[in-house]
């Protein structure tokens, strides 16, 4: 009976259980009845083994490990069974009166489950673990895993709790060991293999609950990819890289100046003595022609030096040394540097004693660059302003042959006269004789003229001597006097000790010689300067008088050929076109000596 009431719901035998003012009543069954109801009633089991399948199948939480029953816990658990069993007083009064019915079947059942004897659930013993562990009770509304019958083994005693808790541990110790090596054998892509069957069902419970990872159909199982942040790494390793080479820099720095002597340089950087310092060491460059090592010196000394009559110094030394150096080829740089920086000193101290070597060296410059008005302006200053300067006589030699290129035949004399005046014992003096010459032939003043180149023909200079040798026969050509042009420049020619103008020599006397009527001299005199000066700025006029010499003697042949090959050679020059043209004319070709004179017309000289 008790086995058939354990597999009755507890709902059920509730509500089939009679009252308390019937439980005197009676209840019969028949020997049929009973023999079914005993062979329908499940095979008795042992204690143990169905407390542990009921725990096993139970769903309740993970048992600690630190968890330990003591007395006083039991007891309260049996309090606690005796109570329910007090509650579950309708169904023990069933099962008495069933017992009072079928007496044969209660002695065989009381021996195994006295009815007075508490009953311990599952639910009482997952609260006394949640208990001792520190877990909240589930709410008494909560729904229960398990239901309970009063058919249940009754109270445990402490070797059961005991061997129930330990197989608990143990279980959950090998499911937790099982899901390490399956995570572990899941991450290096073998397959595990547990030792025991204990620890086989346990991994194979732990497998089930650890979720596949996620692959693709086909392809091995691959840990994601980590992204690496480049963007940082290569931030931090430029901010590394940079601090090393401070860091060095610094390092090597200190390590080569440690123990290091400034030079004089270093310590006189930016004051008035670096600066006489400098000045000191570019004289004597100077001295020796090297004025590219002085220039080099007296720039750094300039930079950045505050105003002083030093630095005024050192500029003006500076000027001289960019002049010499112009003088010997220097480039454009250099003469731009001088024009700015002589201009910058002058207008910071006009009175400073160097202040007319620097307007003569930039006047000198001027006239390298053919510009003689702005040379005879800077001329003209130094002769007015600066009477006491030493170089007043080159100042004035200047000034009279720029005056006399100019055309300013009067300011030539002036500037002359003042220099033969003031200096009577220049060396300056034969050359300054010849340019007053030319002044006064340019004047119209021939007699004069005349007398001063004969007096520079007698000077031991050997240039002044060819110089005025070379003017006083022009000046007897220009004049008439064929004879005595032919005798002074032939003079000239045979006593001359430079080459210098010996081309305008030559063409000189070619013309006196034609005018003449000497034509085969005329012609062997044009036919040498051609041969010996193919580069002189005198070729085309000669090429042009040796043609016109040759039509002279009959040759027109000869000399319409020269006039076309002058022309051909030099496309640029307006005597050769005219002459060209003429012949042109002369050989009946008017079209062609027409185009000739258009050409001429379109170099501007028509």
């Amino acid at each position: 009976m008790d086995a058939y009431l354990s597999g009755v719901p507890v709902t059920q035998r509730a509500h089939d259980a009679p009252s308390e003012t019937d439980s005197g009543d009676s209840i019969a069954l028949s020997q049929e009845e009973l023999d079914a109801l005993i062979a329908s009633a499940p095979p008795p089991t042992s204690l143990t083994a169905g407390l542990a399948e009921k725990f096993e199948t139970a769903s309740h939480e993970p048992v600690p490990g630190n968890i330990s029953l003591e007395q006083a816990d039991i007891d309260r658990l049996i309090q606690e069974a005796g109570a329910q069993i007090e509650v579950e007083s309708p169904l023990a009064n069933t099962a008495a009166v069933s017992a009072e019915a079928a007496p044969t079947a209660s002695q065989d059942t009381s021996a195994s489950a006295p009815p007075d004897e508490p009953v311990i659930t599952q639910d009482m013993i997952d609260a006394l673990i949640a208990e001792a562990s520190g877990v909240e009770k589930s709410p008494p509304n909560q729904p229960k895993n398990r239901q309970t019958s009063p058919a249940d083994p009754g109270l445990l005693n402490q070797d059961q709790l005991d061997q129930l808790l330990a197989l608990a541990r143990e279980q959950e110790k090998a499911a937790r060991e099982a899901r390490r090596r399956a995570i572990e054998a899941t991450l290096s892509g073998n397959t595990p293999s547990p030792g025991t069957p204990a620890e086989k069902d346990s991994a194979d419970h732990a497998m089930l609950s650890v979720p596949p990872p996620r692959t693709r159909p086909g392809s091995r199982f691959r840990l994601p990819r980590a992204r690496i942040p480049w963007l940082h790494l290569l931030r931090l390793a430029a901010s590394i890289a940079v601090a090393a080479s401070v860091v060095w820099g610094a390092g090597a720095w200190i390590q080569r100046h440690r123990e290091r002597i400034p030079t004089p340089e270093e310590l006189l950087a930016g004051t008035s003595a670096s600066i006489t310092l400098a000045i000191e060491r570019a004289r004597p460059l100077m001295e020796k022609g090297q004025y590219a090592p002085a220039i080099r010196e007296l720039r750094e000394a300039l930079k950045g030096a505050p105003p002083s009559p030093e630095r005024l110094d050192a500029a003006h030394m500076l000027i001289d040394a960019l002049f010499h150096s112009i003088l010997a080829g220097g480039t454009e740089d250099e003469i731009r540097e001088l024009h700015q920086l002589a201009e910058d000193t002058v207008k910071a101290d006009p009175q400073h004693p160097a202040v007319p070597a620097t307007l003569y060296a930039r006047g000198r410059v001027y006239l390298l660059q053919e510009i003689p008005y702005a040379a005879h302006e800077l001329f003209a200053k130094v002769i007015e302003h600066y009477p006491d300067y030493s170089g007043r006589e080159y100042v004035l030699a200047e000034a009279a042959q720029v005056a006399l290129d100019m055309g300013e035949a009067e300011l030539a004399s002036g500037y002359a006269q003042t220099l033969l005046k003031e200096f009577p014992d220049s060396p300056r003096r034969p050359r300054v004789r010849v340019v007053l010459g030319d002044a006064y032939a340019m004047a119209g003043m021939d007699d004069e003229a005349r007398a001063l180149y004969l007096r520079a023909a007698e000077d031991r200079d050997p240039e002044a001597r060819a110089d005025a040798l070379l003017r006083l026969g022009k000046l007897n050509l220009d004049r008439g006097r064929t004879n005595e042009a032919i005798e002074t420049l032939r003079l000239r020619l045979a006593t001359s000790l430079t080459t210098r103008d010996n081309d305008e020599a030559h063409l000189l006397l070619g013309r006196a010689l034609a005018r003449a009527d000497r034509l085969e001299e005329a012609r062997k005199t044009f036919t040498d300067l051609v041969a010996f000066f193919p580069d002189s700025p005198l070729a085309p006029e000669a090429m042009v008088e040796l043609s016109q010499t040759l039509e002279r003697l009959g040759k027109r042949d000869e000399a319409v050929a020269l006039a076309m090959r002058a022309a051909a050679q030099f496309p640029r020059s307006a005597v050769t076109l005219r002459n060209k043209a003429e012949f042109l004319g002369l050989t009946g070709s008017p079209y062609g000596a027409a185009g000739a004179l258009m050409e001429v017309e379109a170099l501007g000289e028509g």
